[in-house]
């Protein structure tokens, strides 16, 4: 699908000068112009002015970069339902997922302070509603209900007394945001947050592991030795899965469900279940 590029009045905004590079991801509507990055507004400005209030100054921390919104030069940082970013070298690597949670680790260290923004509870987009649903906090309505194993996953939460961690800002989606360069520290982009127990940015990571890039068994099964670590991984599993329903993705979520299905039935000494997606 062709993504119209920015015009030049938005360009000459921020300070951009062509040519002008489409990038993968972004859903299409990301472009580079040198050392700026173009997005089309993908969330709501009070989202995208808290992400400048809060990101701005965490830009120059010692251990991780970070992006975050880019002002025009009259100040605004929307023109013409355009944002800016500025651009971190690197690039995503497969198989990295231990540097990947160290990097989501670095992330909450830097905003563990940080208080929750309001505007999270007007979220309706896929990903706040299924964030919503993994953590109890939104019924599982007629459009949910037929998302795959939803009923099983939400059946093994509940039957987890976990003790309750402390929230705080996490970034929800570090898997193909996480940016890697020789002789510099990881890049986080593309913030994501959520305020939730930062072992949920962790579990995400381990569920996309299983699910996109095929990771080893016992390396997740170290994720998921702890009642919190299992609890927290099937809530990561709901949110991937209810969110990939409201989108009608293609993703398979066979092999973390096995997996903890797995975890499951060798702590109550059961024989695993034959295999469905109800």
């Amino acid at each position: 699908m062709t993504h119209p590029s920015p015009s030049q009045r938005v360009l000459d905004a921020f300070g951009a000068v062509p040519p002008l590079e489409p990038l993968s991801g972004g859903r299409g509507t990301t472009f580079r112009a040198g050392d700026i990055i173009l997005k089309r507004l993908d969330m709501t400005p009070e989202a995208l002015h808290w992400q400048a209030e809060v990101l701005t100054p965490l830009t120059g921390r010692d251990g991780l970069r970070l992006s975050a919104p880019r002002r025009a030069r009259d100040g605004e940082l929307i023109v013409d339902e355009w944002t800016a970013w500025n651009r971190l070298e690197g690039a995503t690597e497969p198989r990295r997922w231990d540097d990947i949670i160290r990097a989501g680790e670095l992330f909450c260290d830097c905003v563990k302070d940080v208080a929750r923004p309001p505007y999270l509870d007007d979220r309706q987009d896929p990903w706040g509603i299924a964030d919503r649903v993994a953590w109890g906090e939104q019924p599982v309505e007629k459009d949910i209900v037929a998302a795959p194993f939803l009923s099983e996953l939400l059946a093994i939460v509940e039957s987890i007394r976990a003790p309750s961690e402390p929230c705080q800002i996490i970034h929800g989606d570090l898997t193909g945001n996480t940016l890697f360069h020789p002789g510099k520290s990881p890049a986080v982009i593309d913030i994501s947050p959520y305020w939730r127990p930062r072992s949920f940015a962790t579990a995400i990571v381990v569920v996309d592991a299983l699910a996109c890039e095929n990771a080893p068994l016992a390396w997740a099964r170290g994720h998921l030795v702890t009642d919190t670590q299992r609890e927290v991984f099937t809530r990561a599993l709901i949110f991937r899965v209810v969110s990939d329903h409201l989108l009608t993705a293609a993703d398979d979520y066979t092999r973390p469900i096995q997996l903890l299905r797995q975890v499951m039935n060798s702590l109550s000494n059961t024989t695993p279940s034959t295999l469905d997606r109800s």
